[in-house]
């Protein structure tokens, strides 16, 4: 089912590179804070006969420094720290400013702005990266082959007409219409079970227009019965090794008899 109808999707790279630059400066705080109360001097390191001996260097006039016994294994363990704390903090420096400056130059590149072109040439260039709405309603223009309507589905009836399975299904129906979220009803869905290729058709397929990405959302409503659980388990271990993981492009919902999904959710 996944088509692309744009060339670019939209940019996602601006808040990544916002939270790295905020990871990168409480590194750098941290590593500034331990490297000033790391030991004064720097440690140099010798090897004789296959044995390290650390020496105490605390001053320039005196670069060979002061051997250090095996029991200071501990305070020249601290000064090899900081030296690697001095050196990352200076790495990390530097990839901060690249990611400000990189963030700064992208900031004020707009792959939408109206001043590209003409206000009178509107409409007659296919853009490089589309609206939501237009995405959208490509993405819900894709016809597929629709599993057959029974006659118990014409008591599930959505508020745009649409018919669905069971009163949960209404609920979870509705609640993507409130938020927005463009979906498709059972639509079939490839996967490879055993060597061998099968076709499910998940409850619901949903559109993160953010990212342009499908997410397969699958109901089950029926988790006190242990055919039906077992089942279910099985589907979801199948979905999984098919690469729908759940958080990032697959959600289930569950529910018994004795704790429905409710008008809440």
């Amino acid at each position: 089912m996944r088509k692309r109808f744009e060339l670019l999707p939209p940019e996602q790279y601006l808040a990544v590179l916002s939270e790295r630059a905020s990871e990168i400066s409480y590194a750098i705080k941290i590593k500034l804070q331990h490297i000033e109360k790391a030991p004064a001097g720097s440690l140099r390191v010798d090897k004789k006969n296959n044995s390290l001996q650390f020496y105490h260097v605390t001053s320039k006039k005196n670069p060979m420094g002061k051997y250090l016994t095996r029991s200071k294994d501990d305070f020249a363990k601290s000064l090899i720290q900081k030296s690697y704390d001095q050196k990352i903090v200076k790495c990390l420096e530097k990839e901060l400013a690249a990611i400000l400056k990189c963030a700064e130059i992208c900031k004020k590149i707009n792959l939408k702005s109206k001043k590209l072109l003409h206000k009178n040439r509107s409409g007659f260039y296919e853009e490089v990266t589309l609206a939501d709405e237009m995405y959208a309603v490509k993405w819900l223009g894709v016809e597929y082959k629709k599993k057959k309507i029974t006659e118990a589905m014409k008591n599930y009836q959505t508020s745009d007409g649409g018919l669905v399975r069971s009163k949960s299904e209404i609920i979870i129906s509705e609640t993507l219409k409130r938020m927005k979220i463009p979906f498709k009803y059972e639509v079939p869905v490839g996967v490879e079970v055993e060597g061998e290729f099968r076709e499910f058709h998940p409850d619901f397929l949903c559109l993160n227009l953010r990212t342009r990405k499908e997410i397969v959302w699958e109901h089950f409503g029926m988790m006190d019965n242990s055919e039906y659980l077992e089942n279910a388990i099985q589907k979801i271990q199948i979905y999984e090794s098919n690469g729908y993981l759940s958080g990032e492009n697959f959600i289930a919902t569950f529910e018994t008899s004795q704790q429905p999904l409710r008008l809440e959710v």
